[in-house]
């Protein structure tokens, strides 16, 4: 008898429990909206190191770089040793004296006064006029023609003389050539030259 008893009573727990289930789920509304998310938690602490990779491959290789600046230069090496003196070479000639390389003679047909060429053309004239200049001043000078010489004559102060000279000679004979020297008492040295193209007076 109490077995049935109790085998009710369970009965009918389960049975009210069934419907308060029901109940409740009927009570029950629709689902709300989702509330706002909350803040991020704090980060988990740091996982372990993984195994290496693989090494990848060799890169291309890179363009050359410029060339580098030049170093600083060495220091000079030492001088040599001087080498031996040659031997003089020979002295040259003595020059000439610096006046006669200056002085000369300019000799005038004293009729027509052509310069170098002597043409007498008035009668009774053999004369010709004799200019010379570079001279020391107040240097006496001695004119000569070959074996003929001529009256000496004395420079002015600027060593130049004008003089006559007189050539009726036979040895100046028409078509001849001739030097005029002249010789200072000083040294100085003059030349001039002049042709003879006619020495007949009655021209």
């Amino acid at each position: 008898m109490n077995l049935i008893m109790r085998g009710r009573r369970k009965m009918i727990f389960l049975m009210l429990s069934s419907v308060a289930v029901v109940a409740l789920a009927a009570c029950s509304g629709d689902d709300g909206s989702q509330g706002l998310q909350g803040p991020a938690g704090a980060a988990g602490a740091a996982g372990n190191p993984g195994a290496a990779g693989s090494p990848g491959a060799a890169g291309n290789p890179g363009d050359p770089g410029l060339p580098g600046e030049a170093g600083v230069p060495g220091n000079p090496g030492a001088s040599g040793n001087d080498g031996q003196d040659g031997t003089d070479g020979k002295d040259g000639k003595d020059g000439r004296d610096g006046a006669q390389n200056a002085t000369f003679l300019i000799i005038v047909d004293a009729g027509t006064g052509a310069s170098g060429f002597i043409e007498f053309k008035a009668l009774g004239t053999t004369e010709a006029n004799v200019v010379g200049a570079g001279f020391h001043g107040s240097e006496t000078i001695i004119l000569q023609s070959g074996k003929v010489v001529f009256d000496s004559v004395t420079a002015n102060g600027n060593g130049a003389f004008t003089t006559t000279i007189d050539l009726s000679d036979a040895s100046f004979a028409a078509g001849t050539v001739h030097t005029l020297d002249g010789t200072g008492d000083t040294g100085s040295i003059a030349v001039g030259g002049f042709t003879i193209t006619d020495k007949v007076a009655t021209d």
